[in-house]
């Protein structure tokens, strides 16, 4: 599986709940910066978006 598959794998199965595949391939320290709230978000804020996101989101193939 190449990186791009894990990392869409990864996303995918987080949009559903299960978080266990980001956890294994994002580093503990990971950071970004998020231009459209003006804030710092670590892995666990993107889980927090990924899981309210779904909640209005249907995804594709």
């Amino acid at each position: 599986m190449t990186k791009a598959e894990a990392y869409d794998k990864a996303w995918r199965l987080g949009a559903r709940g299960d978080f266990s595949l980001v956890d294994q391939i994002y580093h503990p320290n990971y950071s970004s910066f998020d231009y459209r709230t003006g804030i710092d978000a670590n892995i666990e804020d993107d889980k927090i978006i990924v899981a309210t996101l779904q909640e209005d989101l249907v995804q594709g193939p």
